[in-house]
């Protein structure tokens, strides 16, 4: 299965290292592993140095048919989606369309949901 890990931090972090061990623990047991992020950020530099394969951007929401297209051309079997604006990101790109790609959202904080628009939507996808 092809996995997709979305992740939008665009500098060194404990997310973009838990993202990337990981992206890199699902490759070492043969999983096709795909690390999307900011192009220039730390994770695409490091992402790439591990041997991943990856896909730098930089305006998601003006590139978003692009993305889609990426996704689609790369059969991705799921997103793994790191904060919550990549979750949103992957719902727009794997939940719209008819593409119903599972969305896995790992979140890091152990402080409640705050209350958004949007949220119960994106967290029932």
């Amino acid at each position: 299965m092809r996995i997709l890990h979305i992740i939008d931090e665009p500098y060194d972090s404990g997310t973009v290292h838990y993202a990337l061990t990981a992206a890199s623990g699902l490759r070492d047991r043969n999983w096709d592993s795909h690390v999307w992020g900011l192009r220039g950020s730390y994770l695409i530099t490091r992402a790439q140095n591990l041997g991943l394969s990856t896909l730098a951007y930089s305006h998601p929401w003006i590139n978003l048919s692009n993305l889609r297209l990426a996704l689609r051309k790369n059969n991705i079997g799921a997103v793994i989606a790191y904060t919550g604006s990549a979750h949103t990101l992957a719902v727009a790109l794997a939940g719209w369309h008819g593409m119903q790609i599972p969305i896995i959202r790992v979140r890091a904080d152990a402080r409640p949901l705050k209350p958004r628009p949007g949220r119960n939507f994106l967290w029932k996808r």
